[in-house]
């Protein structure tokens, strides 16, 4: 708990810039199950920060967010388990802006 708290993940956030970039930023991990806990906290983490799950262990954002996925992979030790990509082009783009929209009451078009 104390580890965690030095990082303030309360106060973590997703800076939505100005204008989007057409490009989708996607976490990927693969946690093993000794490491359960740690693996839900992630993902509530990242639901709270308004990622759209793609697959069960696949996340995606609209805006910059490696330094915020990086920050909670540390806390959560886990960081050898996850990976972090940038994308322009992905066939599921109408479904991750739409739900995106939704979920985050954002326009991105």
């Amino acid at each position: 708990r104390k580890e965690i708290k030095k990082y303030e993940l309360d106060n973590l956030t997703v800076e939505t810039p100005p204008k989007w970039d057409r490009k989708w930023r996607i976490v990927i991990f693969d946690i093993p199950a000794k490491k359960q806990k740690a693996r839900l906290a992630l993902l509530a983490k990242l639901k709270n920060l308004g990622f759209i799950m793609l697959q069960r262990s696949v996340w995606v954002h609209p805006f910059e967010c490696r330094s915020e996925f990086s920050v909670l992979a540390r806390a959560f030790e886990v960081e050898q388990y996850c990976h972090y990509l940038t994308c322009e082009d992905i066939s599921a783009w109408d479904y991750l802006r739409r739900e995106f929209e939704h979920k985050n009451n954002v326009q991105l078009i």
